[in-house]
């Protein structure tokens, strides 16, 4: 991806603009897809029981919240590596992965628990028949 920040990169902008607006765009689409999941799962009250909806709620929360971290982490990285070495942030980098790993399998499990206990809604049992062909012979 390098190729695409440096197409991306104006001469008169400061490398840290070049390299985020990328990075902010790329983010762009999983944050307003998680946001409209949100706002879908909790409208559509008749489709879901509460069970489901607040996992549903859950785990599209938790995977906005690791998407927006991860790109914030993204974006101040190339500050990070200025300054200090990458010997020195070697932890933090496998650290925030992993952290990053875990938010994503987390979110994920509680969208996959929303569908499971979703199960589909019995519709109603339909009225008893009535007129002469089913009386009873009580009636």
């Amino acid at each position: 991806m390098p190729w695409l920040i440096a197409a991306v990169r104006v001469p008169d902008m400061d490398w840290d603009y070049a390299y985020a607006i990328p990075q902010l765009l790329f983010a762009t689409p999983t944050v307003i897809t998680l946001v409209v999941g949100i706002v879908l799962i909790a409208v559509r009250r008749d489709r879901l029981g509460p069970r489901s909806r607040g996992l549903g709620i859950a785990g599209c929360a938790v995977l906005l919240v690791d998407g927006l971290a991860n790109t914030v982490y993204t974006v101040a990285l190339p500050q990070l590596l200025r300054e200090r070495s990458i010997s020195d942030l070697n932890v933090v980098i496998g650290v925030s992965g992993l952290f990053f790993v875990l938010l994503n399998c987390v979110g994920l499990a509680l969208l996959v628990a929303a569908l499971v206990t979703a199960g589909g809604r019995q519709a109603p049992p339909p009225p008893a028949p009535w007129g002469p062909a089913y009386r009873t012979p009580e009636g």
